[in-house]
């Protein structure tokens, strides 16, 4: 009977190992779930982050050549006012020497 005890125990004992390795096994698993998760989300944050970067370039881009764009319209416009008032000043200077 004590053998019988003893050969009980051993089962019980061999039993409640394997159902510890079990449990250990699923967290594990669950632990590796975890970190890939949090692996992807952190590859999805970054490439957000990208995103937005990229986004921001571009639009810091854009307002760049419309500064140059408005500069290169201003100072056509200074041109052509300049060219009319030599054009005016000639026509008036022509217009002083006929009447003289």
């Amino acid at each position: 009977e004590k053998v019988e005890e003893d050969e009980d125990a051993a089962a019980l004992a061999a039993l409640v190992c394997e159902q510890e390795q079990a449990a250990a096994a699923v967290v594990q698993h669950k632990h590796e779930e975890l970190d890939e998760e949090r692996k992807l989300q952190q590859e999805a944050a970054e490439k957000k982050k990208k995103q937005q970067d990229a986004t921001s370039a571009a639009a810091k881009e854009a307002e760049r050549q419309k500064a140059a764009l408005q500069a290169e319209q201003y100072a056509a416009e200074a041109r052509r006012q300049a060219k009319l008032a030599e054009a005016k000043r000639r026509a008036e200077q022509a217009v002083a020497v006929k009447e003289a």
